[in-house]
């Protein structure tokens, strides 16, 4: 049934009034920028986001998601699981290990440490050292 900006349906139950929305069947309710989702459960408040099933949570450009963990602040990122930390140009992995600052990178598995155009390599006890445009002797 539609009566102007007023719908209402029941099946799986859904209903309509201007910018307001609510479905019942696995619950949703819209409230204007307003909204909320009941099944794997999710929470929606403008540019506030809350969803619960593997964990997430948003705030403006603030995320948290809660699963294999994930953290987002700006520019700032955190992840936990297999370990990853990003500030701006700044970056951290921690799980076959790999760490990143500006042009500055650093791996540890086989390892791998790269500043600017300077990188050193370390392969079962094999050492390469490569600087551009210099010799190293």
């Amino acid at each position: 049934m539609a009566v102007g900006s007023w719908q209402l349906a029941v099946g799986s139950w859904q209903l309509a009034v201007g910018s307001w929305q609510l479905a019942v069947g696995s619950w949703q309710l819209a409230v204007g920028s307003w909204q909320l989702a009941v099944g794997s459960w999710q929470l929606a408040v403008g540019s506030w986001q809350l969803a619960v099933g593997s964990w997430q949570l948003a705030v403006g450009s603030w995320q948290l998601a809660v699963g294999s963990w994930q953290l987002a602040v700006g520019s700032w990122q955190l992840a936990v699981g297999s370990w990853q930390l990003a500030v701006g140009s700044w970056q951290l992995a921690v799980g076959s290990w790999q760490l990143a600052v500006g042009s500055w990178q650093l791996a540890v598995g086989s390892w791998q440490l790269a500043v600017g155009s300077w990188q050193l390599a370390v392969n079962n006890i094999l050492l390469n050292l490569i600087k551009q445009d210099i010799p190293l002797l």
